[in-house]
């Protein structure tokens, strides 16, 4: 998944289709339009439809994984990072019954909880 941000223009969405192209010419691969997705925020629906329909993608919902993370309209909601909590959960429980002294867990535990949000 690629993010691109950008005003919600005609000008821009062909700017963006321009860069697409290059980069498809560079590195001799191609966009999926099946499986990619446009998403809009603060954009009335008419300008979304019509900028979808120029760019030939369609307009995605947010319930979507960007880097194992939901996107959605509210981050900040507890609820929308459950998984990711849940996850640094397991990575704790697991490591509690190693036999590292407890100096040594936590620089362990440390340095995998840190890299979960980045990976």
């Amino acid at each position: 998944m690629m993010l691109i941000y950008g005003q919600t223009t005609l000008k821009e969405a062909q700017q963006i289709l321009k860069i697409l192209s290059e980069f498809m010419k560079a590195s001799g691969t191609e966009i999926n339009n099946e499986k990619s997705e446009i998403f809009f925020f603060n954009t009335q629906v008419a300008s979304q439809r019509f900028l979808a329909r120029t760019m030939g993608f369609p307009v995605g919902s947010f319930l979507a994984k960007y880097l194992g993370i939901m996107l959605n309209e509210y981050p900040y909601r507890v609820a929308n990072w459950g998984p990711l909590i849940g996850k640094i959960r397991n990575k704790i429980d697991n490591y509690t019954f190693w036999s590292l002294n407890t100096p040594s867990q936590i620089i362990l535990l440390r340095a995998v909880l840190q890299s979960i949000p980045i990976y």
